[in-house]
């Protein structure tokens, strides 16, 4: 369950640049949505890998990963009213051409963009010692729909909340996981 967790936690900017992407009629082709999802596979995957090879050098590498874990959880949360998200409220940023097609160098910009978070986050949970083969495939699940949930809510609403709020409640989750592994009382 926890894996499923930090898959969502990891992929819930994509409803945000779905819903971008839907209000200014930017469109996806198959081919650059696959980069884009590829893109976060290999990074959550690396981070994974990673982690895994920290654990098995550092002896404290599980404490060592929770509290990365937590750490990374209080800085998404505090950095929750950056600007550095602003790629996010601006996605003809990322059409570079402006042709409203996502194109294939644009799809790499827009996974790495989706999973910058994505590789200091699988490092520690990796290095917790809690290294899942299935978080990736989940991540690249979840991205997918994020994505086109986001387009299809964009045709239906007006973004109200706070694009922010679900950098918040990302942090959150990550967050609680890492305090999930530091406390051996819910292990």
């Amino acid at each position: 369950m926890e894996v499923i967790f930090l898959a969502v936690a990891l992929s819930a900017d994509a409803v945000v640049f779905g819903l971008s992407f839907g209000m200014k009629d930017i469109k996806i082709p198959l081919y650059s949505l696959f980069l884009m999802t590829a893109v976060g596979f290999l990074t959550v995957g690396g981070g994974l890998l990673l982690g895994e090879i920290v654990f098995s050098l550092v002896p404290i590498g599980e404490s060592l990963g929770a509290f990365i874990l937590v750490g990374l959880g209080i800085w998404l949360i505090c950095d929750s009213d950056d600007g550095a998200k602003d790629v996010i409220n601006h996605p003809e940023k990322i059409d570079i051409d402006n042709s409203r097609i996502i194109e294939p160098v644009e799809a790499i910009i827009t996974g790495f963009a989706l999973s910058v978070d994505s590789v200091s986050v699988c490092l520690g949970y990796g290095a917790s010692g809690k290294n899942s083969v299935v978080l990736p495939i989940l991540v690249t699940l979840f991205q997918i729909i994020f994505l086109y949930g986001g387009i299809i809510m964009s045709k239906k609403i007006r973004l109200k909340t706070r694009v922010n709020c679900i950098t918040l409640i990302s942090g959150l989750i990550i967050m609680i996981i890492g305090l999930y592994k530091l406390v051996p009382f819910f292990s």
